[in-house]
């Protein structure tokens, strides 16, 4: 897996889920389809982002997966706002949205009687001091503790009870066929907008972090550096929560204190692309900046 696709964080979450759900009998037999994404048909229509397709005994339930991290996360009933900062529409109605476009392209594909009742969730695996939510969208949402107790019976029947009509397991072989098919593509991350390249451009002799040329989603000729950190490469032990902030939004303090007090020398230094603040230093914490001119000319 490339360092530039992935993040860390959601990497983490599925092998948390994949060692969680392999430990329980119930749940041993399950298969789960990661990272990828359901192609649209129509040109320039893009593209549906899928967090993980969980194939269970009873049917599929569809994850979307939030690593925020903040005191309060509030809804008011169409998007979510994280300490007041707008996160966009609600992630709840983003994955119910995903789930008939999925049942359309199985039927067309595998047929109406291996495609099983879809459902879906939204699962937070980063740390949310408290949560206000619609009463609609609380029934969709699992904190990341509360969705590996699918593995226990009881707690499966609690979320995911009810009719179904065959055990899409009895299709493994066929799922694989088809999730590894035309249909789906790699899921392409994008950070603040702009999409690293595979290779990096530069590498921390300690790993601690790691950089690559990026370009714009929708202007392939406006480029970016972005600085990929890894504050586990050290150990916790010498880099703690405490002291990511410090490191990593030092840069962005620099250029800020250097533009305040002279503009023009602010133009030959790196500019970030977005202000980040302390809730967004995690341990994979990516900066991008806008390169100036002369620098842009000199990246391979």
């Amino acid at each position: 897996m490339k360092k530039s696709g992935v993040p860390r964080a959601e990497v983490d979450a599925h092998q948390a889920i994949q060692r969680e759900f392999n430990s329980a009998a119930f749940s041993k037999g399950w298969r789960g389809y990661a990272s990828f994404a359901l192609a649209r048909a129509g040109r320039g229509s893009g593209d549906d982002d899928l967090d993980l397709v969980l194939v269970t005994h009873t049917g599929i339930v569809l994850i979307e997966l939030k690593n925020w991290n903040g005191k309060l996360l509030e809804s008011n009933g169409q998007k979510w706002f994280l300490d007041g900062e707008d996160r966009g529409d609600s992630p709840v109605s983003v994955v119910r949205r995903k789930v008939p476009k999925l049942v359309s392209v199985m039927t067309q594909k595998l047929g109406k009687s291996k495609t099983p009742f879809i459902s879906s969730y939204v699962v937070m695996h980063g740390r949310i001091g408290k949560t206000i939510l619609t009463e609609d969208e609380q029934r969709s949402v699992l904190t990341m503790t509360e969705f590996l107790t699918l593995r226990f019976e009881h707690s499966y029947r609690q979320y995911l009870g009810g009719r179904h009509f065959f055990n899409p397991l009895d299709h493994v072989a066929e799922y694989d066929e088809f999730f590894e098919g035309k249909s789906f593509r790699p899921k392409v991350h994008y950070i603040d907008g702009y999409r690293p390249d595979a290779n990096p451009i530069f590498e921390h002799p300690k790993k601690l972090y790691t950089e690559y040329r990026a370009e714009a989603k929708d202007d392939p000729k406006a480029l970016a550096l972005l600085r990929q950190w890894d504050f586990g490469a050290l150990g916790l032990d010498l880099i703690g929560e405490s002291d990511r902030s410090f490191i990593g939004l030092r840069e962005q303090k620099v250029f800020q204190y250097i533009e305040d007090g002279n503009e023009e020398l602010a133009l030959s230094l790196l500019r970030p692309v977005a202000r980040k603040g302390h809730k967004d230093v995690t341990l994979d914490f990516a900066e991008l900046f806008h390169l100036p001119t002369r620098v842009r000319h000199q990246l391979p």
